[in-house]
C-alpha cells in the first residue's frame, strides 16, 4: 500500500472512531498529596449477601488466593480505590449537570442520589481529573499494595454453569469461581502513539493529530481482573487471565499445575499502560493487536487486603463504614468509571457487577 493510500485509511479511520469526552492529552504526574488511608477488612459469620455462603468462608478464600501483579519497567498509571477514583472525579450525569469533585471529596455519598440501581445504566459517568489519572502512587508504587482488590466469591452449578471462550471446560456443579477486580485512573495505549511520525516522518504530527492516534486506543477507568477456579474439594483448579475483553481476545485458562505462583495465588503479569493481564510475560505484537509489552521487570505489587463485593444488589456487609461504602457502590450502581475516550478506545468501562460477574443461582 502506497504512503497515501495508508493515509486516506488512517484518515477514514478517524472519522469512524472520534474521540468522546472532554479533548485530554495523556495521564499526567499527580500533585502531592497525603497517601490514602490503607482500608481494613473484617467480615463477619453469616451470609449478608445471600448467596448461600458463609461470609467469612468467603473472605477466607479470597484471602488465600490473592494474585500477586508483575508490572513493566516504564509503568506511569498505578491502581487506585473506588473511593479514590469517586473523590478525585466530577459526576456528570445523564442530562449534564457536573458535580464539582469538590464536592464528592466532601461528601462522596452524593454517588447514591444520581446512581440509583446496577439493573440499567442510569447515564451517570465519573471523570477523573486529568492529574489525577496515574493513581495516589505514581511516585510511590509499592504503596499500591494498599489499594484493595475487589472481590467475589460464587458457587456454580449447572444453572450458572461457566464456560469461557476458546477453552472446553465447562464449570459447574461444585465448582466455586472467585474473581479479582482492580481499578486504574486511566488505560494508556501507547503502540500507536507514534504510528504517523514513523510512516510519515515529515508530516507525522499532523497525522497523529488528524487521526487521533496520539490517543488511540486510551480511555479514563480501567478496570482489570483474573479468576480462580476451585474444585469440590475447594483446591484452586485453574486461573483465568482476561485481557481486552473476552469477545475480542480470549482469555487464558491455565490448569493449576502450569500456573505460575506465589505462594497460593497466581502471578499476573501487566501490560504495560493498559493493564491487561497474562500467565506469563510476553512481547509486544504486532500494530494490528492491542497487547502491550508485559515483561514483568518492573514493580511486582501483591494487594494486602480483598475487599469481597457481595452479589448484585446485595453488598457484603463490612466490618467499617470506608469498606461499606465502596462495597455499596459496586453492587449497588451502574456507573462508567472515566469520561474520555480516545480514537477507537470503545467507552469508558462499568464496574465489576456490569460486567463479568455471575450470579449465584441457590436451589
Amino acid at each position: 500500500m502506497t504512503r497515501a493510500r495508508l493515509l486516506l485509511v488512517l484518515l477514514i479511520c478517524a472519522g469512524l472512531h472520534r474521540a468522546t469526552g472532554r479533548p485530554a492529552g495523556k495521564a499526567l504526574p499527580v500533585p502531592p498529596e497525603p497517601s490514602p488511608k490503607p482500608l481494613v477488612i473484617h467480615v463477619e459469620p453469616g451470609d449478608s449477601d445471600g448467596d448461600g455462603i458463609d461470609d467469612a468462608l468467603e473472605q477466607r478464600w479470597l484471602d488465600a488466593h490473592r494474585p500477586l501483579f508483575k508490572f513493566n519497567k516504564g509503568e506511569t498509571v498505578f491502581p487506585c480505590s473506588v473511593t479514590w477514583f469517586i473523590t478525585h472525579s466530577d459526576l456528570v450525569t445523564s442530562n449534564g449537570q457536573r458535580i464539582a469533585r469538590s464536592e464528592l471529596a466532601k461528601k462522596p455519598q452524593l454517588i447514591f442520589k444520581y446512581a440509583t440501581g446496577w439493573r440499567s445504566f442510569t447515564g451517570v459517568k465519573l471523570d477523573i481529573a486529568d492529574d489525577s489519572r496515574p493513581g495516589p502512587y505514581q511516585t510511590n508504587p509499592k504503596g499500591s499494595a494498599d489499594v484493595p482488590l475487589y472481590g467475589h466469591a460464587v458457587r456454580l452449578n449447572q444453572r450458572n454453569a461457566l464456560k469461557y471462550r476458546g477453552d472446553a471446560h465447562t464449570f459447574g456443579e461444585g465448582y466455586v469461581l472467585l474473581q479479582y477486580y482492580w481499578l486504574f485512573g486511566y488505560n494508556d495505549a501507547t503502540k500507536w502513539d507514534h504510528v504517523g511520525r514513523t510512516i510519515f516522518p515529515i508530516i507525522g504530527g499532523l497525522v497523529q493529530k488528524w487521526t487521533g492516534f496520539d490517543n488511540a486506543g486510551d480511555h479514563e477507568g480501567d478496570w482489570v481482573w483474573v479468576d480462580v477456579i476451585l474444585d469440590r474439594n475447594e483446591a484452586p483448579l485453574f486461573a483465568i487471565y482476561h485481557h481486552h475483553g473476552d469477545g475480542n481476545l480470549a482469555p487464558s485458562v491455565v490448569p493449576w499445575n502450569e500456573v505460575e505462583k506465589d505462594g497460593s495465588g497466581p502471578v499476573a503479569y501487566v501490560e504495560v499502560g493498559v493493564h491487561e493481564l497474562w500467565p506469563k510475560s510476553g512481547r509486544q505484537e504486532p500494530i494490528s493487536s492491542p497487547v502491550h509489552d508485559h515483561l514483568g521487570d518492573g514493580e511486582a505489587i501483591k494487594p494486602n487486603v480483598v475487599l469481597n463485593i457481595g452479589e448484585a444488589g446485595r453488598p457484603m456487609k463490612q466490618g467499617n463504614p470506608e469498606a461499606q461504602f465502596e462495597a455499596d457502590v459496586l453492587a449497588n450502581c451502574w456507573v462508567k468509571w472515566g469520561d474520555f475516550t480516545g480514537a477507537g478506545a470503545g467507552g469508558n468501562p462499568p464496574g465489576p457487577v456490569q460486567q463479568h460477574f455471575p450470579r449465584p443461582a441457590l436451589k
